[in-house]
């Protein structure tokens, strides 16, 4: 059965959700803050940006700004700012860690001839952060690349879907589009709500129609992947399913198994 042309309206509708999930869908919490105040710059001989002893650009200035330019990208790839300061060598490294950290040193290779990942693990195991610093590692290489928050794609759709069926379906049509402009993806926390056992059938038909689109859309077109999950993987499988799974090939799969790093030690306590 053909679909009727999308309204105009819908369609710009749809376009606008796709706007929207661009700078904030990050489970909510990853908003784009103001410019600080820039400090001044400690080299006495700097005017301005400009060295007046050397004759050329401040190298201090110019360094600052690729600080700011790399911390601005990074925000508006959906890095929170808590894991803006975070790098390996700030991490309790373990097997899987390293492994994952090898792998960031050749960000390039495994961009364009490697497999795609899923971390598999607890809550606060790492995942995100690991994660997190892939993406960091493509953009310092000029990759395009992003981190999305299941929840919030789920969500989005959700509230098409609630509005109207065209405008749900305008959605997820284009939604593979908007995620192909990026060479690494993030999906974080696919299946947590199932993993937490908060899923109703709405929320699990959504989130399997959209994983699949993606999945199927970037596998397709030679793009990695990368998914974190709560769930095991043999649960991830059983909800998921052989289409998902399949969609995610090549791919290997990790189990983060390092504890909640939200339990940490820390010098002071209560």
């Amino acid at each position: 059965m053909s679909l009727k042309p999308a309204r105009p309206a819908l369609a710009k509708a749809a376009r606008a959700a796709l706007e929207a999930m661009r700078p904030a869908l990050t489970g909510g919490q990853a908003q784009p803050q103001a410019p600080a105040r820039e400090p001044e710059c400690p080299n006495p001989e700097c005017t301005d940006g400009w060295d007046l002893r050397r004759d050329r650009e401040c190298e201090q200035c110019r360094s600052r700004k690729q600080l700011v330019r790399l911390r601005d990208e990074l925000l508006g790839a959906g890095v929170e700012p808590r894991y803006l300061e975070v790098e390996w060598e700030h991490l309790q490294m373990d097997d899987n860690l390293e492994r994952i950290r090898k792998g960031c040193a050749v960000i390039e290779r495994v961009i364009r001839e490697g497999r795609n990942l899923a971390l598999h693990g607890i809550p606060g195991a790492g995942k995100t952060q690991a994660a997190t610093l892939m993406v960091k590692a493509a953009i310092r290489k000029g990759f395009a690349a992003r981190i999305y928050a299941m929840s919030a794609l789920v969500t989005q759709a959700r509230a098409a879907w609630t509005a109207r069926e065209e405008e749900e379906r305008l959605f997820e049509r284009n939604l593979p589009e908007h995620m192909a402009r990026f060479r690494l993806l993030v999906l974080d926390g696919v299946g947590d709500f199932e993993a937490a056992g908060k899923a109703d059938a709405q929320h699990n038909t959504l989130e399997f129609r959209l994983l699949y689109a993606v999945l199927n859309a970037r596998q397709g077109a030679g793009l990695r992947t990368v998914i974190t999950t709560n769930l095991t993987q043999k649960r991830f499988a059983e909800h998921f399913g052989p289409q998902v799974v399949s969609r995610l090939k090549p791919f290997s799969a990790l189990n983060m198994v390092a504890r909640d790093w939200r339990e940490r030690e820390t010098p002071l306590d209560w």
